[in-house]
């Protein structure tokens, strides 16, 4: 079964919204997904259960998280257990990385890569 998440990109410096993008997910397929040092929104249409990546400071967003020194981190993940959105944003120039999100008992894999800055692509 298809289902539908929507890419939200900001830009906070320039203060101007990029267009949504609406994507069909496939659990067998892997989305590429753009991520800046600006904060990118995912937003799912109902509660994502768990998010899980190898290399990334992942947060629950209820307060500060404190890594040790040195640990390779590449991206920033924020998400609220329960919510129905996952925050990103790199904290290396040309990193990758896989997320993986379980939503309504599957799950989506967002293979992340860094950009210089968020482009729209529609």
């Amino acid at each position: 079964m298809w289902k539908f998440a929507g890419l939200f990109f900001a830009t906070a410096v320039a203060l101007v919204a990029q267009p949504i993008r609406d994507l069909s997910l496939d659990p067998t397929r892997a989305v590429d997904l753009p991520i800046s040092r600006e904060i990118t929104t995912v937003m799912f249409p109902g509660a994502i259960t768990a998010v899980a990546g190898a290399d990334m400071l992942i947060d629950g967003g209820k307060g500060a998280v404190e890594i040790e020194e040195g640990t390779p981190v590449r991206f920033h993940v924020t998400h609220a257990p329960g919510s129905n959105f996952i925050l990103i944003r790199s904290l290396q120039p040309e990193t990758v990385g896989r997320l993986t999100a379980i939503y309504d008992g599957s799950a989506y894999v967002l293979q992340l890569h860094a950009v210089a800055a968020t482009r729209s692509r529609v």
